[in-house]
């Protein structure tokens, strides 16, 4: 037996073949150990194991010497740390954490540089973060995800109300659930205020998860609001519910395209026991437009909460409703007895009844499928037609009718089964894509006659022996012409102003006749 020591945790174990994880820290030994070992000293902290990668760096699991506690400590690329714009982001996270003191966010404790090493420390959360537990098989139910956005709700909505601080990455693996039930929003690392300088980030570089973006990051817009946070949050909760995030493709542009164009799937499809009132919340918090979105936390939260009290039984108004009214005091006159009938007859009575009631929910559920199938096949047919009249108008591409074609396919994916949707949605990428070329002939041709004016116009200028005003009537089309920055004007330009000054100068010769 050799002795063989785990990379991740640095504790030893006798084994003659080398295992496919760790029995202690239950690390995969084909992953690459961390950079930093057991027992490495940074700052005033001792590595214990690594708990995470993230976009900027590692995150361990430390102790803090001086406080004798543990810590997570994130620490940045050792490519980025000499990178001044990805140092300023860095320290940027510290300085915005330090400012937030909220139960249900991650509390920042200090940063620091040791030998080039840049390190940011906060408080170590124990748990499971929702990611993990989705990972792992869970669903969770309805009441038990509401009762988690309704906290995360609450901590963004006092970072914007208080610091107009948008996180900017809200997803199941940035929300910790403790032992004790407490949940814990993870990793602001990537937020920032509303009235902060957008030169932080890349120019149009998109910010974010690709699961759970919302359509504005997705396309990298640079005025974003909470209402992005919104928009994740019910992506989180979607995927909470079913198990399953709310858009999936290939690759994460696929997914990314899907955000912004796909119509807001719903969670009953995957779960029939999903109430209506949740799938509302999510249309609502997942809408594409932001300004279709609640227009604050606060009413966001309050429909939240709304759906929890009613599913846990309670109702908005309970604590107004008036008690039961108690009886009177003193002696309580007794009723005369009633005449009871016999027993038998109550049985075969209460018999009859049953029979009746099981009769009537077998007609309404018989009545409730023919009716849904009835809806069914009406929503198909006007798919179909819909489908069917979006094709016709597309082969024509009139620019007049682009915008209604567009608005028929994306109703059929609204509306349609799912090969009408695909179908649809195939046929939409394919106009787009026709509709673009069209546009750029069109533009091309809009050049080709604007150049041949410009030529047209020289010319008769040059016939009137003006080369003066044909050669500024050049320069000033390449200072504020339509297409002044074309490779095609310029060149024109360049090749006429080199004729015209030929011909002046020949003119000024006296080589040309009057």
């Amino acid at each position: 037996m050799e002795k063989e020591k785990c990379p991740h945790c640095g504790r030893s174990m006798e084994t003659s073949v080398l295992p496919d994880e760790c029995p202690y820290c239950h690390a995969d030994f084909m992953e690459p150990p961390p950079s930093y070992p057991p027992g490495s000293k940074i700052g005033g902290y001792v590595i214990e194991h690594q708990l995470g990668i993230g976009g900027m760096g590692e995150v361990y699991l430390a102790e803090q010497t001086s406080m004798k506690r543990p810590v997570a400590l994130k620490i940045l690329q050792a490519g980025l740390a000499n990178d001044s714009k990805y140092l300023e982001r860095f320290f940027r996270e510290v300085r915005m954490l330090a400012q937030i003191e909220h139960p249900n966010v991650v509390s920042a404790i200090e940063a620091g540089v040791d030998n080039d090493v840049c390190y940011f420390s906060m408080a170590y959360v124990p748990g499971k973060d929702i990611k993990q537990m989705l990972d792992g098989g869970k669903v969770l139910s309805e009441i038990e995800a509401l009762r988690i956005i309704e906290k995360v709700a609450i901590a963004l909505e006092y970072v914007w109300r208080k610091y107009e601080i948008i996180h900017r990455d809200v997803k199941p693996a940035n929300i910790m659930l403790t032992p004790e039930g407490d949940v814990k929003l993870m990793d602001l690392g990537i937020s920032k205020t509303a009235s902060e300088r957008s030169d932080l980030t890349l120019a149009g570089m998109m910010v974010g998860s690709p699961t759970y973006v919302s359509p504005e990051q997705a396309r990298a817009e640079k005025n974003l609001d909470f209402r992005a946070d919104m928009y994740s949050l019910a992506a989180s909760y979607y995927h909470m519910l079913t198990g399953e995030p709310p858009y999936e493709a290939e690759n994460p542009m696929g997914v990314i395209s899907r955000h912004i164009a796909d119509p807001i799937p719903d969670p009953r499809q995957l779960k029939s026991e999903i109430s209506a009132n949740s799938n509302l919340l999510i249309r609502r918090m997942m809408a594409k437009k932001k300004e279709d979105r609640f227009p604050s936390w606060k009413e966001a939260l309050a429909k939240i909460r709304a759906i929890r009290e009613e599913l846990d039984g309670l109702s908005p108004d309970s604590t107004s409703r008036s008690p039961l009214p108690s009886l009177p005091s003193g002696n309580i006159p007794r009723q005369a007895p009633k005449d009871k009938a016999p027993f038998s007859s109550r049985v075969r009575s209460s018999h009859r009844i049953i029979a009746l009631l099981i009769l009537l929910v077998l007609f309404l559920m018989a009545l409730g499928s023919v009716v849904q199938k009835s809806i069914r096949d009406e929503r198909y047919k006007k798919a179909d037609k819909l489908y069917k009249a979006a094709l016709g108008l597309s082969k024509s591409c009139q620019q007049a009718e682009r915008s209604k074609v567009i608005k028929m396919f994306e109703d059929v994916q609204r509306i349609g089964e799912e090969e009408q949707i695909l179908a649809a949605r195939k046929a939409l990428i394919e106009f787009r894509r026709k509709v673009a070329e069209e546009m750029t002939r069109m533009d091309e041709e809009k050049k080709d006659r604007a150049l041949v004016a410009l030529k047209k116009k020289s010319y008769e200028l040059e016939l009137d022996n003006k080369f003066s005003e044909a050669l500024e009537l050049w320069e000033n089309y390449l200072k504020q012409g339509e297409y002044k920055d074309d490779r095609k004007f310029i060149s024109a330009a360049k090749s006429s102003s080199e004729y015209l000054l030929r011909k002046q100068k020949e003119k000024e010769d006296g080589l040309l006749p009057e």
